[in-house]
């Protein structure tokens, strides 16, 4: 990990007040140019910051997981076997 200077310093800073701040913020806020400020927070998330994830799980708005599958076998492609599917299973419900 390569030391934290000043401006660095003063990012982590300006950063510890609002967390999501945007680097376009930070610059205007800190009197540095935007793409100094971009590129120092590229490094420091590498090194000593967590990157932000801004994903949503599908969970949180409610949404469940469902899903269809369809088997289509030809027999005369499959070796004989005791433990063949010889019925079809169907469940509307999750099994696992």
């Amino acid at each position: 990990m390569q030391a934290l200077d000043s401006t660095d310093r003063r990012i982590l800073l300006a950063l510890s007040s609002v967390a999501r701040r945007s680097a376009s913020a930070i610059a205007a806020a800190l009197g540095m140019g935007r793409n100094t400020v971009q590129s120092r927070l590229s490094r420091l998330e590498g090194e000593v910051l967590d990157p932000m994830d801004r994903r949503i799980p599908p969970a949180a708005l409610g949404f469940g997981l469902l899903s269809f599958v369809e088997l289509h076998v030809q027999q005369r492609h499959l070796a004989p076997s005791p433990n063949s599917c010889a019925k079809s299973r169907r469940s509307s419900r999750p099994t696992g």
